[in-house]
This record gives C-alpha cells, sequence and structure tokens, in this order.
C-alpha cells in the first residue's frame, strides 16, 4: 500500500515561554519502497540537558540504519522476522550511544556556557566529568535521554518499534481503530523508559502489520504532548476521536497539504497552548487512496457500538428461570442458587448501562481534563530545569527525506476541538530521574 507522509513537532508553551528549547523531534524518511516516519521525545529533567539533540540523533540513527539494513540485506521477509527486528532495535541503542558520545566530545568547550548545564545535579555533574572514562561512557548518555517510535513500510508489511511513551494508534480497513505496539507497564504518569536505560535494548517494543486482507489505513505517531492533552485514563478514547474527526476528516475534505498545514500552523499549537502546554509531535501513515479512506471511516462506526449491546441484553438467564424450576422440583436449591445471580446480574448492568456510562460521559472527562494529567504538571514548570536554547535541532532531516508540504492557508480551525481543557494548564512532568 501506497501511503502519505507527515511529521511535525511544535514547540511547547512551558518552554517557549522560558525561551528554553523545543525537545522533540519527528521526520519521514522515503526511497525505493520503503517509507517511514518517526517521533522522538526527549526528557525535560534537569540532568538530561541535551535531551534535544538526544531527540534528533535517535531518529536520524533510525533513519540511517534503515537505508544501510535495506541495502544489506534486500530482503523484506529477513528485514521483519524477529532476528532482523531485534538486530534493528539493538543497532539502533549502539548507533544512539555512538552518536551522543560522539557529540559530546566535539563540544567539551561549549559545555560550560550551556545554560541547562548550570542546572544539572552535583552527582551527575561529577560523573559527566570523572576522570574514569569508563564511568563517563556510562552515564553521558543520561544527558541525551529520549523515547523513539519509528513506523516502517516495505512492501506489504508495516513494522513498528517503539521505547519509551507516546502513542500509535492505528486504523484497520474494516473501521477498527487500535493501539497494536505492546504496552511498557513501567510507562506511567512521568515514568518513562528511555534510550538512555543501560538496558534500552531490552525494553524495546515492535509488532508487524500486514497489509492483506484487514490493512492499516491510517498509522498515527505521537509524542506524550499530544497524549497529555487529554484525560489521563481517557486519552485513547480522545485520541480516536481527534484522528478521525480532525485529521481524517480535514483530509477528506480538503486533502493531504492543506491537512498537514492546519495542524501546522494552527491545530498543533493551539493544544499546546490549551492542553499540555508540553513540546508535541506527530506523524502519519495514511493511505493515499482517499476513496479507500472515505469508505473506511463511514461504515463501522455503527457496528461497534451495537455488539456489545446486543451481547449484554442475552435472555438465556431468564428462560432458565421460568422453565427449570417447574419441572424439577428436586433440584430446587441448586436452581435457586443459580437463577438468583442471573437473575441479578441481567439486571444490574441494565441498570448501570443507562445511568452510569451516561454520568461518566458527560461529567467524568471534564473533572478529569482539569485536573487528572496536568495537575502533575505544575511540577514540571517550576521543577525543570533551564534547558539552553543553543541546540535546538533547527534544521530537519533532508534527503532522503519527504519535506515539508508547501505552506498554505489552513483549512483545519483550532476552535473545531471542542473536548480540549477550556483553560491553559501546565503539562506534567517529562521523565524519571535518570538512574542513580
Amino acid at each position: 500500500m501506497k501511503f502519505n507522509l507527515f511529521a511535525e513537532f511544535v514547540h511547547g508553551k512551558k518552554y517557549r515561554e522560558r525561551g528554553l528549547p523545543c525537545q522533540d523531534f519527528a521526520a519521514t524518511l522515503e526511497f525505493g519502497d520503503v517509507q517511514a516516519i518517526a517521533v522522538a521525545d526527549g526528557h525535560g529533567g534537569k540532568d538530561y540537558f541535551r535531551s534535544d539533540t538526544g531527540a534528533q540523533l535517535a531518529v536520524e540513527t533510525a533513519f540511517e540504519l534503515l537505508e544501510q539494513i535495506y541495502n544489506d540485506v534486500g530482503n523484506v521477509e529477513k528485514i521483519f522476522d524477529d532476528r532482523g527486528i531485534r538486530n534493528f532495535e539493538l543497532s539502533i541503542v549502539e548507533g544512539w550511544r555512538e552518536k551522543v558520545l560522539a557529540d559530546w566530545y566535539q563540544r567539551l568547550d561549549s559545555r560550560d556556557n550551556e545554560v541547562r548545564w548550570q542546572t544539572v545535579s552535583d552527582k551527575y555533574k561529577a560523573r559527566f566529568t570523572s576522570d574514569d572514562e569508563n564511568i563517563r561512557k556510562h552515564y553521558i548518555p543520561v544527558a541525551y535521554g529520549t523515547t523513539l517510535i519509528c513506523a516502517v513500510s516495505i512492501g506489504t508489511q508495516v513494522l513498528i518499534v517503539q521505547i519509551g511513551d507516546g502513542s500509535c494508534v492505528v486504523l484497520r480497513r474494516d473501521g477498527d481503530w487500535e493501539v497494536p505496539v505492546p504496552p511498557d507497564k513501567a510507562n506511567f504518569a512521568n515514568v518513562t523508559t528511555s534510550l538512555c536505560d543501560e538496558d534500552a535494548f531490552e525494553k524495546f517494543r515492535h509488532i508487524v502489520l500486514n497489509c492483506d486482507g484487514n490493512s492499516p489505513v491510517a498509522i498515527f505517531l505521537s509524542s506524550d504532548g499530544l497524549d497529555d492533552c487529554y484525560p489521563l485514563f481517557d486519552n485513547e478514547k480522545h485520541l480516536f476521536k481527534f484522528y478521525r474527526e480532525t485529521v481524517i476528516n480535514g483530509l477528506l475534505d480538503d486533502g493531504f497539504d492543506a491537512t498537514a498545514a492546519g495542524l501546522r500552523e494552527d491545530i498543533l499549537p493551539y493544544m499546546t497552548e490549551r492542553g499540555s502546554n508540553d513540546d508535541i509531535s506527530l506523524a502519519w501513515l495514511v493511505a493515499e487512496d482517499l476513496d479507500l479512506l472515505k469508505a473506511t471511516v463511514n461504515e463501522p462506526q455503527v457496528q461497534s457500538p451495537v455488539e456489545p449491546q446486543t451481547q449484554s441484553t442475552v435472555n438465556v438467564p431468564q428462560t432458565q428461570s421460568v422453565n427449570v424450576p417447574q419441572t424439577q422440583s428436586t433440584v430446587t436449591p441448586q436452581i435457586q442458587t443459580v437463577i438468583e445471580p442471573q437473575v441479578q446480574s441481567t439486571i444490574e448492568p441494565q441498570t448501570q448501562s443507562t445511568v452510569a456510562p451516561q454520568t461518566q460521559s458527560t461529567v467524568a472527562p471534564q473533572a478529569q481534563s482539569t485536573f487528572t494529567p496536568q495537575a502533575q504538571s505544575t511540577v514540571a514548570s517550576q521543577a525543570q530545569s533551564t534547558i539552553e536554547p543553543q541546540v535546538q535541532p533547527t534544521q530537519k532531516l533532508t534527503s532522503p527525506m519527504v519535506k515539508p508540504p508547501p505552506k498554505v492557508s489552513p483549512v483545519l480551525k483550532a476552535q473545531n476541538i471542542t473536548d480540549l481543557p477550556p483553560t491553559v494548564i501546565p503539562a506534567k512532568i517529562d521523565r524519571k530521574e535518570p538512574r542513580q
């Protein structure tokens, strides 16, 4: 399947207003029959003082390896088998660390003048500048800590690899939305795994999607700056709605270029202002066939809620409660023990289904959106270290990357996003404290 590619990252309000750099990075890659997107989110803690550079180096490393592996192997089946995928993930970790160490030693003279260096903890300053080379090499990657999500389409398959938080959302041809990458239980609230972790290779997760049958029609990658615009425990539901009603409807109504420009110039800046306050990265692989995309989003939206309702109103327990007791009086005690829970189970879910979901849908998301993800974020704005503006990646990856679409008047308007919090609320802490 041929995809349209898009990648963009925007500067978060909490960093921009303090003159600090954007720590996200996103880019696209296309050559031969390979199409790839990637997003990386550098950590905001005080000891990750070059995380913006680390995010860019992570994407660069993944893309360079893709070209190298594709040219060397030339066999998609070998690239996407389990051994090939694990080799790719290990190579990302090793390649990224090599780039990080090279960058560190190239910038020794400028380190003391970097704004973020001034706020690094004494413990990590001692480790970064230790006379023991082994200690330095062990801890220097912490300064560049970042997450990474990469999606690669080759032929009839799509590989998705991920370390750390952020989201990968997929729309299937049958209209189902899913988050296909296995979850990492270590990622929650202000805690995330990272490329700088000592055991980073073991923390990669991946999945291969086949593009035949119920193939992916759209794949969206985002950093947690987008996820955190929504309530913590409901953000998947809100992300599905955002991609369906804002992005895909925009693509169907206005085309790829206008929708991309609207996101870049209006929607994403609005979301960091009124939502997470964090840097936001967004990338997509979306089927170029807009007729297929339209058919996908139009059909199944009615079917998905119907099936659970049909299952929940099955009357089998009621039939048993009428017929069995009348014919077998000798087993009455046994029948009662079976019937009574069943009768209650058919009543209580019905009562809950008519009241509880409605109550939650009108109250809970609004209540969460004002304090659940954002309450954590007040610490980030105040406790996070000052970050050097000098190393902000302003130059995006070029050849053979896809260049951004031309600037056009945005058709999408931010005021159409109605489920964001009504006021600006700071984002959460970006990342746990580094390993001790």
